[in-house]
């Protein structure tokens, strides 16, 4: 859950990063970027960036555009 607890990050076995925002129910990002199952994902404590681990060995930072 990201600062504000508006946006939750998920990351999921197909390679997929979603940034849901919880107050207006949609969807404001998502990537396929990873070539691995997603088994970590952070938010800076600005909110400003997001971090994402995967299975295939890399670690990917997101600056974040709707802060």
């Amino acid at each position: 859950i990201g600062p504000r607890n508006r946006i939750i990050a998920t990351g999921h076995s197909n390679h997929e990063i979603v940034l849901w925002d919880i107050v207006r129910k949609n969807i404001l990002f998502s990537s396929t970027d990873h070539r691995g199952e997603v088994t970590a994902i952070k938010f800076s404590p600005d909110g400003k960036f997001l971090m994402s681990g995967s299975n295939d060995g890399t670690i990917k930072i997101w600056k974040l555009e709707y802060t």
